[in-house]
């Protein structure tokens, strides 16, 4: 990552660098490394998320429920919950391949062998 040098008294004397995220992110240490850039080595800094309804939709929040997390102050818990689903399914995605991919490589191993000596 990037850690931001504040050269500019009037940003210092201001609170810092401020981190807006337009994106979310999939993995919550990547939130936590981009959060983590405002402030560094013990400087001030502040971080928000600025997101459209289509990022939200990509993680399955439909706008309704944007609306109704919004109304009941738990869209970042919303956002958290599915963001984690989804990484889940992701996860469980690459686990299934590389399972498979095992299976193929054994076979090709024992293939091999069997092709050595005979």
């Amino acid at each position: 990552g990037t850690d931001f040098k504040v050269m500019d008294s009037l940003v210092r004397n201001n609170g810092g660098p401020h981190v807006i995220q337009t994106f979310v992110s999939l993995e919550k240490s990547e939130q936590i490394q981009i959060r983590g850039r405002t402030a560094r080595q013990g400087g001030d800094g502040s971080y928000s998320m600025v997101l459209i309804d289509e990022e939200l939709e990509s993680i399955d929040i439909s706008s309704e429920q944007i609306v109704q997390a919004q109304q009941n102050g738990t869209l970042y818990a919303t956002i958290d919950r599915n963001r984690n689903e989804k990484f889940a399914e992701k996860y469980q995605q690459i686990a299934e391949r590389v399972c498979s991919a095992k299976k193929v490589h054994e076979n090709s191993m024992n293939f091999l062998e069997a092709l050595q000596t005979n």
